[in-house]
This record gives structure tokens, C-alpha cells and sequence, in this order.
């Protein structure tokens, strides 16, 4: 099973995950503590980027990771 997620950069340059269905404060969906670092690194525009994540098993000789 794959979940995607998605996270915006905002204006000020802070990131933040898209959870609608949060209802508490939109400062709690803010990625820290290098989590923001990581998702420079990703984001192909400087703005946005999906993720996604999988349960299953892989094999590292197989599967590669690149940017």
C-alpha cells in the first residue's frame, strides 16, 4: 500500500504538509527540524512536492532513489 503526501512552501519559505482534514492550527503541519531541508532538496520548483510512501518490502540492490 502507497500513501502520498504533499507539502506547499509558502511565501516565507517555511513548509508545511497538505491535511485537510486537520483541524487544529496550520502552525502543527509545519515540517522542522530539517524535514524543510529535505523538501528543498526535493521540490523541483521550490514550491511543491508528493511523496510517497510504501509498507512493502524492497530490495536496495533494486531500487534506487535519485533527485
Amino acid at each position: 500500500m502507497n500513501t502520498e503526501f504533499e507539502f506547499e512552501c509558502y511565501e516565507d519559505g517555511r513548509w508545511y504538509v497538505v491535511f485537510p482534514q486537520y483541524m487544529g492550527p496550520h502552525e502543527d503541519l509545519e515540517m522542522v527540524e530539517g524535514a524543510d531541508k529535505m523538501l528543498d532538496a526535493l521540490s523541483a520548483d521550490g514550491r511543491n512536492v508528493t511523496v510517497s510512501i510504501s509498507e512493502s518490502e524492497w530490495d536496495m540492490d533494486e531500487d534506487c532513489f535519485t533527485l
